[in-house]
């Protein structure tokens, strides 16, 4: 199983759901770095606007390859197990043919991301997607 481009997309950043699990399981990636710094600010209003998900008490998951990669964020419902390898291959093949692919994915609980004064810029806690996915 996969992701499957939503139709529901901005300038900004694209959203991703995924084939089996539709909006129970959905990835929002930036475009650019703009849209980088949209979706770290507006994951829960953009998953509320699009999917009627309010008020997420679940932690969105923040993901980021080496070297040039948009900005991902994985919402998944709490019981829903996934394995952390289809979230890594599905962020890994829309990496740029800069990125480092063969390195595992940055990975952090969205409230952990800081965004800093330059555009698409952060700083992270690091954790292990697996972990993560728990």
């Amino acid at each position: 199983m996969s992701f499957v481009q939503s139709t529901s997309n901005s300038k900004s950043y694209n959203v991703f759901v995924h084939e089996q699990y539709g909006s129970d399981c959905v990835i929002i990636m930036g475009k650019n770095a703009v849209g980088n710094d949209h979706i770290i600010s507006n994951a829960n209003k953009i998953l509320m606007d699009l999917f009627g998900i309010d008020k997420i008490n679940i932690p969105l998951i923040w993901l980021h390859g080496h070297g040039p990669s948009a900005h991902s964020i994985l919402y998944r419902k709490t019981a829903l197990k996934i394995e952390p390898s289809e979230i890594e291959f599905f962020i890994k093949s829309k990496l740029s043919n800069k990125s480092e692919k063969d390195k595992p994915l940055v990975c952090s609980l969205l409230k952990n991301v800081k965004k800093t004064d330059t555009l698409g810029l952060v700083n992270v806690v690091h954790e292990r997607l697996s972990k993560l996915l728990e």
